[in-house]
């Protein structure tokens, strides 16, 4: 493997540290590939993530799927209302950082993000602290679920080394 990669709640994946200790002995040119590759795998992995991450529900979705009956819910709230749920707060809270000196990217939920406190709980808890789908990340599709930053990762592992082998190549490695 030619990456090093932390992802959020504890879980880091690395490839091997001879790799690592031969890039820093490389040209600069070669250091520069392979940061580049790191910047585009941890994107990569930041974009997957988002995309798997679970969402809640909309008011409309919440009305449609708790109501017996099907009626028009939109004309309690004013359109105006400051108080409304807005969904995508885990979305929106998923970050990316690469580390341009330790050759190193990572995929995270900050702690003082929108959806810092709960972020881990919706990541690695679903079964014990949660179990269902809501209509929010049904409405998303089959791919938001828990694991979503780890899924990303394994579920892209071959692009990145790809990435990686491309960037290398450019260097002529």
């Amino acid at each position: 493997m030619f990456y090093r990669m932390a992802i959020a709640m504890d879980v880091i994946v690395t490839g091997t540290e001879e790799l690592l200790a031969a890039l820093d002995k490389l040209p600069a040119t070669a250091r520069a590939a392979a940061v580049r590759g790191i910047t585009r795998a941890t994107t990569l992995v930041w974009r997957e993530s988002v995309k798997n991450a679970p969402r809640s529900p909309t008011a409309a979705q919440k009305a449609r799927f708790t109501r017996k009956t099907r009626r028009d819910t939109s004309a309690r709230r004013k359109a105006t209302a400051h108080t409304r749920a807005k969904p995508g707060g885990l979305e929106r809270s998923i970050s990316m950082d690469v580390n341009a000196s330790a050759i190193a990217g990572a995929v995270f939920v900050a702690r003082n993000a929108e959806a810092g406190k709960y972020a881990k709980r919706i990541h690695d808890e679903k079964g014990a602290s949660w179990q269902n789908r809501g209509p929010g990340t049904i409405a998303k599709g089959p791919r938001a679920d828990e694991l979503f930053i780890s899924r990303a990762l394994e579920d892209n592992r071959p692009k990145i080394d790809a990435i990686m082998a491309e960037e290398m190549r450019k260097v002529d490695l």
